[in-house]
């Protein structure tokens, strides 16, 4: 993002030399100013860059403030940095980076839209702040941009302007860093060729002066993060000059001016720590922007920190190295021939030094693999003893990093290697890339570094193969290939060679990664026969076959999937029988049977519950072995999660599933707070759970709250998965719905499910699914807004064009052609309830509804959908004094071929309820028995009871049914109906004091009651009170709807009547008057039912008082 800093100086002037087509700002045309893009409304220009310019906005719909980024002209490489900068920040989910929440194209102009900071920049901030806060702001920006690393993200052009500053509610300064228009992926191709410069002269490291793309890495952004700190202590950049080019030219061939020598009160080791960053070899900085945010927190904390200032002989040797055309000039030949000899020695002698270490380092990692290989393959026991042990051996390496920085890389390759030894993946990974960075590239670091990359596939492709969403499958394993795999071929080609089972596993997993299949399962099956205990080359074996197997599957080869499942099992039981005691052995297995569990209760149709039992067994196997494996807990979890969702729709209880998952995730997330996956799998269990309880008629909330929860932390620790965002989304969005049902507020819910939505839109905008739920959540956010008595038809229109993009994406998705329909449907209520004809919405709603089911025969939403539709144009029907007959039989046909496709659902038999009660209105009205109608309602209230005994929508409709009923019979016999009535819909009330239509009803039956009591000569004023309180609170909640007036007017109507004092006859039959006017006004229709009443009401508020 660009700050609002006028026009720059020349330290900051970011350049590109690749790029010198491009035209300058002051070449560009002038145009007109905005006033919108998409849903935002452009308030006011916070800033002005090279690119773009940013406005503050304003997003109408979720009630907040936004920065939005507008890319000047339509320069396709202008086009390609700035769609980069979206894609490139929004991966990153950090609180100091500032975060991405939409990209687009808005009439042909390219826009991002983004967190709005309320602030200043660094630059500017750090002049008021104290040292201590500068310290503190430069250590947060460090976390920040290791995050970019931990995505694959190289900045490339840190500086102060890059980074906003605002202050928390405790004032303290919090930073965000901006501008990821540079950013390099270092997992795939840069934007900038080779020798191509590319950063801003005044902060870029010496190999981006030198236009060395190929040796940028996270060191860069580290000797960036430096500059930024100096400036912030001194007040100036290392290096400033007159031009772009001369300050490169320093940057190359000069040291900056040591801080103490501009700042002489600045602490030595602050000096200290910034040298070390701006060091012009790569290697001698901070091995990562972490490593330097912790020793800013030990200065902080006054504890030592880790740099050291350079040596007198290095500072020497590279001034020697700087001049040394002088040196040579001014020495003798004798006395450069002795001096030459002596280096060559001294030089020699530190080769066979550091081979020495790297051989020891070596002995002692490989001792830590036979150790943990040695305990796999005793009899099964709990290896977490053994793997303590080895662990501190492990970390006892890292203690030899202290030594010289030549040393670096043998050191890190023994802990990576001891690292893979104890399956600490991830850490392998980043011990064995910092050694090869640090140069240190041997055969045996390559083969690791492939064997790591290439575990880490593996992981990647099995939780794929569970992902039920084809789009994101597609997307997550093109990620994993890019990521992954393609690192893991690199690696293996380098490190591949030689003999030995070692080398023969290594080729067999290139040939994974390269789909090469059966040479994959022949190199796998060389490596046994040359070492019969290579437990890893029969685990390969497994995966290849389960690969095979999953991608059977995908293809609708059901049979084809269940043998190679079969296969696959009985090699990862070869691996266990060899190694008794290696949980990866056991996670294969149950991984296998797991996966034939989602094929049996998705696709095939069988019985889940054997495979089921073989996975647990496996699992438990694995647990026995390492009660403490994160991977074998969360595997667990998602299986008994599975198993749980299967008992609940044939109609069992989940509920003791449900227990053990949430206990095996829970578990994770205590052994590893920082655990991603631990907290989404606990998140994950919790949703399907509230999702239960809601049907079985049970409070959600609680569970649903703890969902939200969890899923804010798995994406508070890093998550760049849309799936965790798109989780989030949903779940608060269930949240919200769960609220409101009980009558309980929003609570901006809604906001915060759009803004998960946005977020995983913005890491993979292709997810047809997630733009699905987006339309949902602005669907439900549109009812809010009704509720609020707001407008809501611009959020309808924002959730019909999410479903339309939906579709564009993936035409064939019934979920979402059925969601389309919503809107119009929607629509056609707000049409009906003011009177105007409901049937353009109702037809667009209905065809939306009637393509879903074509889509999908066994899909029972549309059918249900088009039960209400036809139920809503019965209800306008009959508002409108015609027959509601036709509308009616379709809309049985309709709900009955839903309740056939889903049955036992109890709000569907409410409905159908309300239908036999609108046919019993109907015939009493036309002055026909209703008998019949009321009795066919009773046994769809019975049924919808039986499931969920305190339904509020069933309650509504006995009630209704009872009051029709009530108005047949009069007389004494209605009021015990009526009273009924009354019970029912009070706890219809109760269960959700903000629904509306609950209160109207009780409005009519108060009434109805009022004039049975009137007829028969008793007291009604009790009645007439609570009957104009409901039609009040009717009102208040019912802001589109007009029924609440006209009740209230026909309640004032009876009142006027029972008045014995002519000023209070006249006075009620007044409010009477004015409340059908409004009614009236409103909805011209409500005349057909409560004309009469009317005209009355108007006679007596005109009769003279006596």
């Amino acid at each position: 993002m660009d700050p609002p800093t006028g026009r720059p100086r020349e330290d900051d002037l970011t350049v590109a030399t690749g790029d010198r087509d491009a035209p300058a700002a002051a070449d560009r045309p002038v145009a007109a100013a905005p006033r919108s893009v998409g849903r935002w409304q452009l308030l006011d220009v916070l800033g002005e860059g090279g690119m773009g310019t940013v406005y503050r906005a304003s997003d109408p719909l979720l009630s907040r403030q936004v920065a939005v980024k507008l890319l000047h002209g339509a320069d396709p490489r202008q086009l390609g940095r700035f769609l980069l900068e979206a894609r490139s920040q929004a991966r990153i989910d950090h609180e100091n980076v500032c975060r991405v929440f939409e990209a687009g194209v808005d009439e042909g102009r390219p826009f991002i839209v983004m967190q709005l900071v309320e602030g200043t920049t660094l630059r500017e901030a750090s002049r008021s702040m104290s040292l201590r806060e500068k310290v503190a702001c430069v250590a947060l920006v460090a976390e920040g941009v290791h995050a970019a690393h931990r995505t694959g993200l190289i900045h490339r052009d840190l500086k102060p302007t890059n980074v906003m500053v605002e202050r928390d509610p405790e004032g303290r300064p919090k930073p965000y860093v901006l501008d990821f228009g540079l950013a390099r992926d270092t997992e795939g191709p840069g934007q900038t060729a080779s020798g191509h410069v590319v950063g801003t002269p005044s902060y870029m490291a010496p190999e981006q002066a030198q236009g060395e793309s190929e040796r940028v890495d996270r060191r860069t952004d580290v000797y960036g993060l430096g500059a930024v700190l100096y400036e912030v202590l001194t007040g100036r950049p290392p290096f400033a000059g007159p031009n772009a080019v001369d300050v490169m030219m320093q940057v190359l061939s000069r040291e900056a001016p040591a801080p103490r020598r501009l700042l002489p009160s600045l602490p030595k080791d602050l000096e200290t720590i910034t040298r070390k960053c701006l060091e012009k070899e790569p290697e001698r900085r901070y091995d990562t922007a972490r490593a330097l945010a912790e020793d800013l927190g030990r200065w902080l904390d006054g504890e030592p920190i880790s740099a050291r200032p350079p040596s007198l002989v290095y500072l020497a040797a590279r001034k020697a190295r700087k001049h040394r055309a002088a040196v040579g000039a001014a020495a003798v030949v004798l006395a450069a021939l002795a001096l030459l000899g002596a280096l060559a020695l001294r030089e020699r002698s530190r080769a066979l030094s550091r081979a020495r270490l790297a051989q020891e380092l070596g002995e002692e990692a490989a001792r830590v693999g036979d150790a943990m290989r040695v305990a796999s393959l005793l009899p099964l026991h709990d290896v977490r003893a053994e793997r303590e042990r080895l662990e501190r051996r492990v970390e006892g390496l890292s203690s030899r990093l202290g030594s010289s920085p030549a040393d670096r890389g043998p050191v890190l390759a023994a802990r990576g290697r001891g690292e893979l030894a104890l399956g600490r993946l991830a850490e392998a990974r980043d011990s064995l890339l910092a050694a090869w960075d640090a140069g240190f590239r041997s055969v045996d670091v390559a083969r690791d570094l492939g064997l790591v990359h290439a575990s880490l596939y593996q992981a990647e492709l099995r939780a794929v193969a569970r992902l039920p969403n084809p789009q994101l499958k597609r997307e997550r394993r093109q990620a994993a290939e890019r990521a992954l795999r393609e690192p893991a071929r690199r690696y293996l080609r380098e490190g591949a060679s030689g003999g030995g089972s070692e080398a023969l596993l290594a080729r067999a997993l290139l040939d994974f990664c390269e789909e090469r299949w059966d040479a994959a399962l022949a190199g796998a099956a060389r490596a046994v026969a040359d070492e019969p205990a290579l437990f890893e080359a029969l685990r390969l074996t497994g995966e290849v076959l389960l690969t095979r197997a999953n991608a059977a599957r995908e293809r609708g080869e059901t049979e084809a999937a269940r043998a190679g499942y079969e296969a696959a099992a009985s090699a990862f039981e070869k691996a266990a029988g060899v190694a008794r005691s290696d949980p990866e052995s056991y996670l294969g297995i149950g991984t296998v049977h797991a996966a034939r569990v989602e094929l049996e209760h998705y696709d095939g149709g069988g019985d889940v519950e054997p495979w089921v039992e073989r996975a647990e067994r496996a699992y438990a196997a694995g647990l026995t072995a390492d009660p403490d494996h994160a991977g074998l807990l969360v595997a667990r979890s998602d299986l008994l999660r599975l198993h749980g969702e299967s008992l609940a729709e044939s109609g069992r209880d989940p509920s003791e599933r449900y227990e053990a998952a949430l206990a095996d995730a829970s578990r994770v997330t205590r052994l590893d707070p920082r655990s991603e996956k631990g907290w989404k799998a606990l998140a994950i269990v919790g949703v399907r759970r509230a999702e239960w309880e809601q049907e079985s008629g049970r409070d959600p909330r609680p569970e649903l709250g703890r969902a939200v929860a969890n899923l804010e932390k798995a994406a508070e620790l890093g998550a760049t998965d849309p799936a965790t965002f798109n989780a989030l989304g949903y779940a608060n969005n269930a949240l919200s719905e769960a609220e409101r049902a009980r009558g309980g507020q929003d609570s901006g819910l809604l906001r915060k499910s759009v803004e998960a939505y946005e977020r995983a839109l913005a890491i993979a905008p292709s997810l047809a699914y997630v733009r699905t739920n987006l339309g949902n959540a602005f669907q439900d956010l549109a009812g809010v807004l009704a509720d609020r008595g707001e407008d809501p038809r611009p959020a309808y229109a924002r959730a019909e064009a999410a479903y339309r993009e939906a579709l564009a994406a993936n035409p064939g998705d019934a979920y979402a052609q059925n969601s389309l329909g919503n809107p119009s449907l929607n629509l056609a209520l707000i049409e009906a309830a003011s009177g105007r004809d409901p049937e353009p919405h109702l037809a667009r709603a209905e065809e939306a509804y009637r393509k879903a089911a074509a889509l999908n025969p066994r899909y029972a939403t549309p059918w249900l959908n088009l039960g209400w539709a036809s139920l809503v144009r019965a209800q306008f029907r009959a508002l409108a004094g015609a027959s509601p007959g036709a509308a009616l039989k379709a809309a049985r046909e309709a709900f009955g071929r839903g309740l056939a496709l889903k049955p036992g659902i109890p709000v569907v038999h409410a409905q159908l309820a309300s239908l036999a009660a609108l046919e019993a209105r109907w015939l009493l009205s036309r002055g026909e028995s209703p008998l019949a109608a009321v009795r066919s309602g009773r046994l769809d209230v019975a049924r919808a009871l039986a499931t969920d005994p305190g339904n509020p929508a069933a309650l509504s409709a006995r009630a209704e049914l009872a009051l029709v009923e009530a108005r047949f019979l009069g007389g004494r016999g209605a009021l015990a109906l009526l009273g009924a009535a009354d019970q029912d819909v009070s706890r219809a009330a109760r269960a959700n004091p903000r629904d509306g239509e609950a209160w109207l009803l009780s409005a009519r039956v108060a009434r109805e009651r009022a004039a049975v009591l009137s007829s028969l000569g008793r007291d009604a004023r009790g009645d007439l009170a609570a009957g104009r309180d409901s039609a009040r609170k009717a009102r208040t909640l019912l802001h589109l709807r007009f029924e609440p007036d006209a009740e209230e007017g026909a309640i004032a109507l009876l009142a006027a009547r029972a008045a014995r004092e002519p000023a209070a006859r006249t006075a009620e039959a007044g409010a009477s008057r004015a409340a059908f006017a409004r009614a009236f006004a409103g909805n011209p229709l409500l005349q057909v039912e409560y004309g009469s009443l009317a005209a009355e009401a108007a006679r007596l508020a005109a009769s003279p008082r006596r």
